[in-house]
C-alpha cells in the first residue's frame, strides 16, 4: 500500500463510516478496485483509520459524551452509597448511558461469537455488493416511518432493536449508521435523537473493533501509510458526520438508497 492508496482508503473509511453506505463494504470494494491485498500491515491500517473516525465522533459529540460519563459515574456513586440499582436509572443522562451500553451488547456477542465467519466475508466482494442492497432497503423503509414520539426519548426496547441492527452491520456492506438510524426512526424515535443515539453507540463499537483488531497486529506495517490513512479518515469523517446529522434532521437519509443499490448491483456484476 502506497501513500496514494492509503489516502484514498482513509477517505473512503472516513466518509462511509458515517454516511449510510457501509464503510466495511466500501473498504472491501476499494481494496478490490485498487488491487490492495490483505496482508502485513492491513490490520494496523484498519485500526488506524477506525481510530481516526472515532476521533471525529468524539469531537462532534464531546459535550454529550462528557455529560453521559459524569451522569453515569454520579449514578454509580449514589447506587454504592445506598440508593441501590434504581439510582442508575434515575436521571436522563445515566439512563441514556446505560441504554448505549445495552445497545452495544448484541454487537459484542455477535462479533465475538461469529468472528471467524464475519472475517471471511471481508475477502468476498460479492457479499459486500449484496449487503449494500440490504442497506438500500433499510434506508427506503424510513420513508414509511410512523410519527415520532416525544423528542429525545429512547426506550429500552428501542435500544435493543437498534443494538441488533448494529450487530447485523458487522456484515460488510450493511451500513452501521444507516441501519441503526433507520431502525430508530422506524421505532418512532425523533430524527435528531435517532442520529445522536446512533453515533453515541458508535463510540464503544468503533473502539471495541479497534481493540479486537489491535490484538492481531502484524509486522511490516507502513507507518507513513498508516498515518496518512488515519489523518484523512479523521478529517473526512468529521465532515461526513456533520453532513449526515444535517440530512437526518431534514429527513433525507433515504437519498442514499439509490447509491447503495447502484454500487451493490455494480459490484455483483463486476466482482463475481
Amino acid at each position: 500500500m502506497d501513500l496514494h492508496q492509503a489516502g484514498i482508503l482513509g477517505a473512503v473509511q472516513g466518509a462511509t463510516e458515517f454516511l449510510p453506505v457501509s464503510s466495511s463494504g466500501h473498504l472491501v470494494l476499494g481494496r478490490a478496485v485498487l488491487g490492495v491485498e490483505l496482508g502485513a500491515g492491513s490490520v494496523a491500517f484498519d485500526v488506524a483509520v477506525h481510530l481516526g473516525t472515532l476521533l471525529a465522533v468524539v469531537v462532534v459529540y464531546r459535550a454529550d459524551l462528557w455529560r453521559l460519563l459524569v451522569g453515569l459515574l454520579g449514578a454509580l456513586r449514589q447506587a454504592v452509597a445506598g440508593a441501590g440499582p434504581r439510582a442508575l436509572w434515575a436521571t436522563p443522562d445515566s439512563r441514556l448511558a446505560l441504554l448505549v451500553l445495552l445497545g452495544t451488547v448484541p454487537a459484542v456477542l455477535v462479533g465475538l461469537g461469529l468472528k471467524d465467519l464475519f472475517e471471511s466475508l471481508f475477502a468476498r466482494p460479492a457479499v459486500a455488493g449484496g449487503a449494500l442492497l440490504v442497506t438500500a432497503a433499510l434506508l427506503c423503509a424510513t420513508l414509511l416511518r410512523r410519527a415520532p414520539r416525544s423528542p429525545g426519548e429512547i426506550r429500552l426496547g428501542d435500544a435493543v432493536l437498534i443494538g441488533l441492527a448494529q450487530a447485523l452491520a458487522i456484515t460488510p456492506g450493511i451500513s452501521r449508521s444507516g441501519s441503526t438510524i433507520a431502525v430508530a426512526l422506524l421505532c418512532g424515535v425523533e430524527r435528531e435523537a435517532a442520529a445522536r443515539f446512533s453515533f453515541l453507540l458508535a463510540v464503544p463499537a468503533i473502539l471495541g473493533a479497534a481493540v479486537l483488531e489491535a490484538r492481531h497486529l502484524e509486522g511490516g506495517a507502513p507507518l507513513a501509510a498508516i498515518g496518512v490513512g488515519a489523518l484523512v479518515a479523521a478529517v473526512v469523517g468529521y465532515a461526513a458526520l456533520r453532513a449526515l446529522i444535517y440530512l437526518v434532521q431534514k429527513g433525507r437519509i433515504a437519498w442514499f438508497a439509490p447509491y447503495c443499490a447502484a454500487v451493490g448491483v455494480t459490484a455483483l456484476i463486476l466482482l463475481t
